[in-house]
């Protein structure tokens, strides 16, 4: 983000002129006294606030994850479902995981239709990258005259 700045009603400057970048992978902090503009610098990077001046970049494919401090509940529910509202995407991969399951079990069942449906949905619900059985191995001890040779303790296995 360059030149970044956010003037709330009555003209009170919460921050003039910031800017930032972050490397992939960054985890970071927000670190200040109270009323210091650390949830709505926040806000902004997460696209929750967009008024404000300046320019903010985000790499394709980048989320950017801000929990409120005072999360907006539907005040017509109880607890129990507001916090179901809050994993509907993960209730209904789990509603799209038993149906496919059941198809599985189907002997007339379209496999193909139900491999590609259950790829999505795996894809959905594990992080990134490759399964652990799908990960790489070391390679199997070399042999030195027939005899192996012991792998270093990084590469033991369990």
């Amino acid at each position: 983000m360059a030149g970044l700045t956010k003037v709330l009603p009555g003209d009170r400057v919460i921050f003039k002129d910031v800017s930032v970048s972050f490397l992939g992978g960054a985890k970071i902090g927000v670190v200040g006294p109270n009323g210091a503009g650390k949830s709505t610098l926040l806000r902004v990077l997460s696209g929750a606030d967009r008024d404000f001046d300046g320019d903010i970049w985000r790499r394709d494919g980048l989320r950017i994850g801000h929990l409120a401090q005072e999360p907006e509940l539907d005040p017509t529910k109880n607890v129990h479902d507001n916090i179901m509202d809050g994993l509907k995407h993960k209730t209904d991969l789990l509603a799209r995981f038993e149906e496919i399951s059941a198809q599985m079990a189907d002997p007339d069942a379209d496999m193909t239709a139900v491999s590609t449906a259950w790829s999505v949905v795996r894809r959905a619900c594990l992080p990134a990258g490759p399964l652990p059985a799908e990960r790489a191995r070391p390679p199997p001890p070399a042999s030195c005259h027939g005899r192996p040779r012991p792998l270093p303790a990084s590469h033991a296995r369990s």
